[in-house]
């Protein structure tokens, strides 16, 4: 059984690629996929182990996942967003997952700046963060320093609303938050062509 595991592994592995658009789905993949569960049903009626027979199979299940072309196209999209490296570089893999999905929604991704003294940000933060949820998605909170203030802490949230800018720039400007807006118009044209 330990066959069948490890296929059904890699197949999960590879259906989760997809899942999170890092898998490009063409009839490849396809193809794939429904060899994998075709040898997953020979190994359910055989009692003999195959391990060679599935070692083609999880090499090319590795292969699938490791293609650079659909990591290639979000990285692309990222950058058409001027998003600050200092922020790309720290987001895990959900939150980059999230933002994405929003991007191809159409949804405005912008940045919110909230700045805290040190011994208050704790208790603040949460506020902003309850203030903004009935606007839109909050992807990720990135901490930094304020270098011209050590008593200072500057939190970026990402942040992913269908509300219009005027309404969140009123919003953010009566709350004292920072919002810096990510040029979507263009990546929003590009879609659209496609």
């Amino acid at each position: 059984f330990q066959d069948m595991g490890t296929l059904a592994h890699g197949m999960e592995d590879l259906l989760d690629c997809i899942r999170k658009d890092k898998v490009i789905v063409e009839k490849v993949v396809i193809d794939l996929l429904f060899e994998s569960a075709e040898k997953l049903v020979v190994l359910l009626q055989s009692d003999i182990k195959v391990g060679n027979q599935i070692n083609g199979i999880l090499q090319k299940i590795k292969n699938a996942i490791e293609a650079k072309s659909i990591q290639t196209k979000q990285a692309s999209l990222l950058n058409k967003l001027n998003i600050p490296a200092d922020i790309l570089d720290v987001l895990s893999e959900y939150e980059e997952c999230r933002l994405l999905a929003n991007i191809k929604e159409n949804i405005n991704i912008v940045i919110v700046v909230a700045t805290f003294f040190i011994d208050n940000f704790d208790t603040l933060l949460p506020q902003v963060t309850k203030s903004l949820e009935p606007y839109g998605e909050i992807i990720a909170r990135v901490p930094s320093t304020d270098e011209s203030n050590p008593e200072k802490m500057i939190f970026k949230l990402i942040y992913a609303t269908s509300v219009r800018m005027e309404k969140l720039e009123q919003v953010f400007n009566e709350k004292g938050y920072g919002l810096v807006v990510l040029k979507m118009d263009k990546l929003k044209d590009e879609r659209r062509e496609k």
